[in-house]
């Protein structure tokens, strides 16, 4: 957590708890530092704790920003998001959408659509997940 801190300091966030725990040098497990990363949280305004859907929103909300930036594979990021982060369990349209599309391409050859035209699909579903804001995301009560 300390550098993860010292890292979005250095991309322009900034508190008193996000510096603190930018600096902690005795690190050994979340414990050692859990109550800081609250403080952290709270001081942007976020709520703390947060359920386990809405960690993993802020997640896909960042993968697909990393996919519309470039900087991930379409097809492995929607692969990823529905096997490992969700499990196969859509919390939003978005999702539902991109795993309906990752799945289009796996299990049916017969119904296979025209690959460019299926991750342009893919890409606008990550472009509107990109798009979350932080109040859809913890207002969501799934």
């Amino acid at each position: 957590m300390p550098g993860i801190a010292a890292d979005l300091l250095e991309a322009g966030l900034d508190s008193p708890a996000l510096i603190r725990l930018a600096g902690e040098t005795q690190v050994s497990c979340s414990a050692d530092v859990e109550g800081l990363v609250g403080r952290v949280i709270r001081e942007f305004c976020l709520p703390y704790p947060f359920a386990e859907n809405q960690a993993q929103l802020i997640l896909s909300r960042q993968i697909a920003r990393e996919v519309i930036a470039g900087d991930r594979d379409p097809w492995r990021a929607a692969n990823y998001l529905e096997k490992v982060l969700w499990g196969r369990r859509p919390v939003n349209p978005d999702l539902e959408t991109l795993f309906d599309l990752n799945d289009e391409l796996e299990w049916d050859t017969e119904y296979k659509r025209y690959v460019p035209v299926t991750t342009a699909d893919l890409l606008d579903t990550f472009a509107r997940l990109g798009k979350l804001s932080d109040a859809q995301i913890f207002t969501d009560e799934s």
